[in-house]
């Protein structure tokens, strides 16, 4: 505690304060390194300083080693032990010293305050969470505390009740694990998957194939049906998946029941073929030509292309609708909801935002006000929407007004080496000509593996 007192003011201090949050939250996904010899048992994470590693806190779990010393009978077996701050060439032997004159016990509300170490965010992060504008959007590189930032601003809006959403089911289970270990239990937050969502807008109307959506099995049954017409495909023809993956974001999930933004209305789902050329020939060519045949000749089977190929998109499609149409009491489930808070929001094509920020619409139309608060980097994409700021800060400005842009650009994941080496594949990421699909999806790709 001496030595945290003395470097209250440095990033050092900020660290620990987030380490000590995470061991609160979720010790298992702690990044550490062990300890050999005399000290064996130990654990060090580390606290950057310097070159990104000169300082490690020293910590251990229950189990050792202070397992086996009396005087921690009286300690709870899901206690965590902080028990030094050490630079990185300290190995000198560290005994577990005595409970009750070594330790002080900490809760979390005692973590909640900044009585014993300083507040863990960045000044980006503080920024974001503190903002009074309606539209927020975070900004940020691989591990620069995106997710971090926007649970604490779910929990800074003070809303009795928080909606959060993403499309990852791991990122959701890390929200759900945050908000019921370090947010006060008076309020409600609900968390759910972007899919889980929808479900919930449309209720009993969702069908049993757009509940149980298999990403693969869809892919699957585009290959086969594409197959008759491959052949006069033209650029297409070699490369069914990136036609499916053009499909999915630029003719499907592009297409709006009503107009929003750079977006026109479309009678069904499928953007109008002229407003698919105007957006994408200057693009890809003559090949934006071949996906309109071949989105044509697709569409010739019995069921509809989105309910054949894309249920997920079939499905945000239909709860835009369902907003747009239903009564304030048939949006019940949602009526108590004072924020909402979209993380990795560029997993989300077009149409796939439009119903969020429809909900946004009308639970701000009841005279209240709900922060939307955004968070992503376009150059993350998991899944095919051609994500790009562009378009969905005009969807906003139309709608909710002129979102506020907030960015976090150190990376507090990774260390020095990583960090700087996932930010010079970043710098050549805006010489890319991006709208070509294979060189954009090959670029997230890499960079995926390298943040990870």
């Amino acid at each position: 505690m001496d030595k945290l007192a003395a470097r209250r003011n440095d990033p050092v201090a900020k660290r620990v304060s987030l380490l000590l949050q995470r061991m609160a939250v979720d010790i298992a996904r702690l990044h550490y390194k062990g300890t050999s010899g005399i000290n064996r048992g130990w654990r060090r994470s580390r606290l950057g300083g310097g070159s990104g590693s000169h300082f490690y806190a020293w910590w251990a779990p229950f189990a050792a080693p202070v397992k086996g010393e009396a005087s921690f009978d009286a300690a709870p077996n899901n206690a965590v032990f902080f028990r030094d701050i050490r630079h990185h060439d300290d190995h000198t032997p560290l005994g577990c010293g005595a409970l009750s004159s070594d330790y002080l016990s900490l809760n979390v509300s005692d973590l909640r305050t900044a009585e014993y170490a300083p507040e863990p965010w960045t000044a980006p992060q503080s920024r974001f969470a503190r903002s009074h504008s309606l539209a927020r959007i975070l900004k940020g590189h691989p591990g620069s505390g995106k997710t971090t930032a926007l649970l604490h601003a779910a929990d800074a809006s003070h809303a009795e009740r928080v909606l959060y959403l993403t499309f990852s089911q791991d990122l959701a289970v890390l929200a759900r694990d945050y908000f019921d270990r370090f947010c006060s239990n008076s309020r409600i937050f609900t968390v759910s998957t972007y899919a889980t969502f929808l479900i919930q807008i449309l209720g009993t109307q969702a069908s049993t194939q757009e509940r149980d959506q298999d990403p693969v099995a869809m892919r699957t049954r585009f290959r086969r049906d594409f197959q008759h017409y491959q052949r006069s495909a033209g650029a297409w023809s070699s490369d069914p998946d990136a036609l499916y993956d053009e499909i999915h974001a630029h003719v499907v999930g592009a297409a709006l029941p009503e107009p929003c933004g750079r977006f026109i209305k479309a009678e069904r789902i499928c953007l109008p073929e002229k407003a698919y050329l105007a957006q994408r020939e200057r693009y890809l060519g003559s090949a934006a030509n071949s996906v309109i045949e071949a989105v044509r000749r697709l569409e010739r089977s019995e069921e509809p292309l989105a309910d054949r190929y894309y249920p997920d998109l079939a499905l945000a499609w239909r709860a835009s609708q369902s907003i747009a149409r239903c009564k304030d009491e048939e949006l019940a489930a949602f009526r108590d909801v004072g924020c909402i808070a979209v993380d990795e929001v560029q997993d989300l094509t077009p149409l796939e935002f439009f119903v969020v920020l429809k909900l946004a619409q009308r639970l701000n139309a009841r005279g209240g006000r709900v922060p939307l608060l955004l968070a992503g980097d376009e150059a993350q994409t998991v899944r095919a929407t051609d994500f790009e700021w562009a378009w969905l800060n005009d969807m906003l400005h139309g709608a909710l007004g002129q979102p506020q842009e907030f960015k976090t650009q150190v990376n507090l994941r990774s260390p020095r080496r990583i960090a700087d080496l996932v930010n010079r594949v970043w710098d050549f990421y805006d010489y890319l000509h991006k709208q070509g699909p294979p060189v954009r999806k090959q670029l997230r790709r890499n960079r995926r593996r390298l943040s990870g």
